[in-house]
């Protein structure tokens, strides 16, 4: 992201008739320079992605996480434009003597709002637990008034009632998506529009946590569960992974894994996987059990994962998770031969799916698995 003196009248021009003649966060009118929001692609600039912007606001700008800053901004023009809030004020300082800030402050109904900003996209455990420390440090200075946490992406379930449990409001993707739908109309933000426009991404979304809450687990509907993760994988995981071989059998016709995703990232996540695992190919493997996957599943995945084949990691898709067996088995693969497996639930996949269609990353349950895993030995 940078900012630049624009010598082409022209373009400057243009974005003054797009945008005003005025910095895009504070207003001002003095010393204005161009800035390119998103990164160049191909060598050409879109009007689309630059701004008009002032070097005080482009300093501040770029001393804090870019998106972090875009998205506090963003958040607080559409609430001052929703008539429902009122006061709204980035940046504010509570009390009189602890001089902390919150990054957001509004009133609603004469009650105070204070709003903590993270521009991540994915939250686990730990951010949870450190998110909720940070905000009771506001509260003990406020004392009263709504807390909320904000950020650009959906909290699972499992998290929510954490917050929930501490008094702590959730805004996220879903929650502002809604309550901010008029005003989301009006923004033409290259990155957070898009994103916070979901109604067609819900669709699909519901459609598939539906069909898989309607698939009953046991082997009736194997062959159902079976089609409908090959239509799941494939809409979480494609791009970047190419799409799912189905039902691929080894050289000796013995081992056969229920998909298998090729891997030929360069970059990100799944390159990462290719260096540190030899995972060219994603080895998964989908159990419609009642019960829970045992000793016996993790070794028939482990059996067919080879460094000079498919690659040393694998996951099976169980829709209660694994037995003790099963995750004691799953380290002593990983001792033993170097086999990294992980399990995934169905509360796991339909994190996956809400995670794709809010324009986030589904593979980042992957990676905090993993993470999970190799921290707990």
């Amino acid at each position: 992201m940078r900012a630049q003196q624009f010598d082409n009248k022209k373009i400057f021009s243009k974005l003054v008739d797009l945008y005003g003649e005025s910095c895009y966060i504070c207003g001002t009118t003095q010393s204005l320079q161009v800035e390119t929001l998103v990164p160049i692609i191909n060598g050409e600039e879109s009007l689309e992605h630059l701004r008009l912007i002032c070097p005080i606001c482009h300093l501040l700008k770029d001393s804090k996480t870019f998106r972090e800053f875009e998205f506090e901004k963003f958040l607080a023009d559409i609430i001052k434009d929703n008539p429902k809030f009122e006061d709204t004020e980035l940046e504010k300082i509570l009390g009189e003597n602890s001089r902390k800030r919150i990054d957001i402050y509004t009133k609603s109904n004469n009650v105070d709002i204070f709003i903590e900003v993270k521009a991540l996209t994915f939250i686990n455990a730990n951010r949870v637990y450190d998110i909720i420390r940070q905000i009771d440090i506001y509260k003990s200075i406020t004392k009263n008034g709504r807390t909320v946490f904000s950020f650009p992406g959906v909290l699972p379930e499992i998290h929510r009632h954490k917050f929930s449990a501490n008094n702590i409001e959730v805004w996220d993707i879903p929650f502002i998506s809604k309550e901010f739908k008029e005003q989301i109309k009006k923004t033409k933000h290259p990155i957070f529009t898009p994103l916070f426009s979901i109604t067609a991404r819900e669709t699909k979304e519901k459609e598939l946590i539906d069909k898989l809450a309607s698939t009953q687990s046991g082997k009736r509907d194997w062959n159902i569960y079976q089609k409908l993760l090959n239509e799941i994988l494939e809409y979480i995981l494609c791009p970047p992974l190419s799409i799912p071989i189905y039902e691929l059998s080894d050289e000796f016709r013995i081992n056969r894994r229920d998909f298998i995703m090729p891997n030929y990232c360069e970059q990100g996540f799944w390159a990462y996987m290719r260096s540190m695992y030899n995972a060219d190919f994603i080895v998964i493997d989908a159990k419609n059990y009642t019960k829970k996957v045992g000793k016996k599943d993790v070794l028939q995945i482990s059996n067919y994962l080879k460094k000079h084949g498919a690659g040393l990691f694998g996951i099976i898709i169980s829709r209660n998770g694994g037995d003790t067996s099963c995750l004691h088995t799953i380290k002593e693969v990983w001792a033993l031969q170097q086999k990294l497996i992980i399990i995934l639930t169905d509360d796991d996949i339909k994190e996956m799916i809400v995670l794709k269609s809010s324009g986030s990353k589904p593979e980042d349950v992957i990676k905090q698995k993993i993470e999970n895993f190799r921290l707990s030995l």
